[in-house]
């Protein structure tokens, strides 16, 4: 991985220190360097984060780390093209059952005579 990059894209020590650990969990995972990163395999590597039941929060998290790197990565003329460019935002599917919707107002609330008509 190009620390030079990473420096760049991450200022602080912190976010750089958590965006290297995402980006070597990314590289483990695809047993490959960096600049052999495709985008089936970031897929195939939130594939598996979901399955292993990664909050959503956190799998958001990791794209834009792996995403923000990459382009920086294009941007700094180390790589051509950005692997992670098609990959969407995590938007995971979240459905809600009717009996968990509760009105947040009493329902004498709605029924007042001037919200009648």
């Amino acid at each position: 991985m190009n620390k030079e990059i990473l420096a760049v894209c991450f200022c602080d020590n912190t976010t750089r220190s958590n965006a290297e650990r995402v980006l070597n969990q990314l590289f483990s995972f695809c047993a490959k360097p960096f600049d052999q990163i495709e985008e089936p395999d970031i897929k195939a590597w939130l594939n598996s984060m979901e399955e292993q039941g990664i909050p959503p929060y956190m799998i958001h998290s990791k794209i834009f780390a792996v995403q923000h790197f990459y382009q920086q990565c294009v941007e700094e003329n180390v790589l051509k093209r950005n692997p992670s460019i098609l990959v969407e935002k995590y938007k995971p599917e979240v459905f809600i059952s009717d009996d968990l919707v509760q009105p947040s107002l009493p329902t004498s609330y709605y029924t007042h005579s001037k919200y009648q008509q």
